[in-house]
């Protein structure tokens, strides 16, 4: 995997984990550590000072994607899987809505690859 690949797989878990947050599946727990994931890559306050060269930026590149990484394990799969879907079905400019009934009439279950699905 690329580092634009990777990149891209956590601009994605990002926007998954915000529509995961608003899911009632979602345990407590994962909601708790996804906010404070969210406070520490927002805060202007970090473990290491950014001043500092090179290891400043870096808790930033380490931590934060660890973070997420931790939170996408806490929730269920399925519903990442459905996040990632309205997430990408936002992406195209579809209106989720009908994706998800088109869906359900067929009977099949909604299919989104998500890239931590081994």
């Amino acid at each position: 995997m690329s580092l634009k690949d990777w990149a891209r797989t956590i601009k994605l878990d990002v926007h998954a984990l915000y529509l995961a947050a608003r899911d009632p599946r979602t345990p407590w727990y994962a909601k708790a550590l996804a906010v404070c994931v969210a406070g520490y890559a927002l805060s202007p306050i970090d473990l290491i000072p950014d001043f500092i060269p090179v290891i400043g930026c870096l808790d930033d590149v380490i931590l934060v994607p660890l973070g997420v990484f931790a939170v996408v394990k806490m929730i269920p799969p399925g519903v990442m899987r459905l996040t990632a879907a309205q997430f990408s079905a936002l992406l195209e400019g579809l209106d989720w809505g009908r994706v998800h009934e088109a869906r359900r009439e067929d009977g099949g279950p909604i299919e989104a690859r998500h890239p931590f699905d081994r």
